[in-house]
């Protein structure tokens, strides 16, 4: 799936947080939303997902737009967003099948889930219950949750914060992994995660300073739209 912003406005109370944004990602590639809490990088992330509206402008899936309701987006996307709802007494086998049949899958589910449970690194813990995870490992089921339907597109809001470095490097694996085959937007309030793993970025605060070759800085201009609303 490609997908197209077009003059994206979008306030929170009076203030403009996202000031007629554009952007287009095409099939397969991955994108990367910088920025720090309350900088609008969430508001963006639901948007997308078809979880709110824009103020102004529109989003464009396959050259097509639809309500931010409607049921083909439910299948075409896998949203996970920043605070994602677990079922703490679940185990992660059971919890992901239970998702597999609300998708429909039925005869493929099984097989679907145990694909899933590999790609994300759950082997050795698919027969805990939720709350018995690390959170790194309930990261990884986030992932996993996203991935049950075979969406075309990931939106993933802050899906390393709070990680050790340990754990930060292992799901950044992953989501390369993942990225391969799907249209990918990641969100996090880290430059160094989102340059690691996305080719182009947009970015709703100031990088932190680092110095830069001069080709690195002609490479940053051209990869990084930068988004900051006029005060």
């Amino acid at each position: 799936m490609n997908i197209t912003a077009q003059g994206l406005v979008k306030f929170s109370g009076k203030k403009k947080v996202i000031d007629h944004l554009s952007f287009h990602l095409g099939e397969g590639g991955t994108l990367g939303i910088y920025g720090k809490s309350g900088s609008g990088k969430t508001l963006l992330m639901q948007m997308l997902a078809g979880a709110t509206s824009p103020d102004e402008g529109e989003i464009l899936y396959d050259g097509n737009a639809f309500p931010p309701d409607a049921a083909i987006l439910k299948k075409k996307i896998g949203y996970l967003p920043q605070s994602n709802p677990l079922y703490p007494g679940m185990r992660i086998l059971d919890f992901l099948l239970f998702l597999a049949r609300l998708y429909q899958l039925n005869g493929a589910g099984y097989a679907r889930v145990e694909k899933i449970i590999s790609l994300c690194g759950l082997e050795n813990e698919k027969s805990k219950t939720i709350r018995e995870l690390s959170q790194g490992c309930k990261q990884r089921l986030g992932i996993a949750q996203v991935l049950i339907h075979d969406p075309d597109l990931l939106l993933l809001d802050e899906p390393v914060h709070g990680l050790d470095p340990r754990q930060t490097q292992e799901l950044l694996s992953i989501l390369k992994t993942v990225g391969e085959h799907k249209t990918m937007i990641v969100s996090s309030g880290e430059w160094s995660n989102i340059a690691r793993l996305c080719p182009r970025m947009i970015s709703f605060s100031a990088p932190p300073e680092e110095k830069f070759t001069q080709e690195e800085e002609e490479e940053e201009e051209e990869n990084v739209l930068f988004n900051f609303p006029e005060e």
